[in-house]
């Protein structure tokens, strides 16, 4: 069976922490990037949750990564420290990954 893990800041980790959620707490987006590549290569990891606390400053790299990477599944998931609504364009990363330039 697949497992889900989040990568974040402390208060957003502590929270899915508390619904069984495998946790990572980083301080940076650098940090960040650098744990989503390491629990990419895990096998048993099937859907990465990244707090958008930091995933923001990284969104570029993300991107990329998911268009060379369909598994595991990374999603973005609101911070408990931001009011920010999070957008992101999935029709956009599929016509991409197609190769279909617009």
């Amino acid at each position: 069976m697949l497992q889900i893990v989040i990568i974040g800041e402390k208060e957003t980790v502590t929270t899915f922490a508390t619904l069984g959620v495998r946790g990572v707490i980083v301080n940076s987006a650098d940090e960040m990037y650098k744990e989503l590549l390491e629990n990419a290569k895990k096998e048993d990891i099937g859907l990465i949750l990244l707090s958008e606390a930091f995933s923001r400053k990284i969104r570029d790299k993300i991107n990329n990564f998911r268009l060379k990477n369909p598994i595991p599944i990374i999603l973005e998931v609101p911070s408990r420290l931001t009011k920010e609504k999070v957008y992101f364009d999935y029709k956009d990363i599929i016509k991409k990954s197609m190769g279909v330039k617009i």
